[in-house]
């Protein structure tokens, strides 16, 4: 376990003498793991993928890169494209 703990909220002012006032609630007695996957996901058209990331404290954001797209011309003067892999 990291020790850190997820909050849940925090509440309060910040007066123009530089002081913070509130209160600040808290998970009771339950560690989160700090997610140590990966954070940027380039789509897969043949299989299902799942990030652990339940009950885990993420330290960026998770991109998900958009999916492959590519048009050829084709030999009957069209186009054909390419969904989902790279050509």
């Amino acid at each position: 376990m990291s020790g850190l703990k997820a909050f849940e909220s925090i509440r309060g002012t910040i007066s123009g003498e530089s002081t913070l006032s509130g209160t600040l609630s808290v998970a009771t007695g339950q560690d989160y793991d700090i997610y140590s996957g990966e954070y940027e996901i380039i789509p897969d058209v043949e299989d299902e993928q799942t990030l652990e990331t339940a009950h885990k404290l993420l330290t960026d954001n998770i991109v998900v890169a958009k999916v492959p797209y590519f048009e050829t011309s084709n030999d009957s003067n069209g186009n054909t494209a390419y969904i989902g892999k790279e050509v």
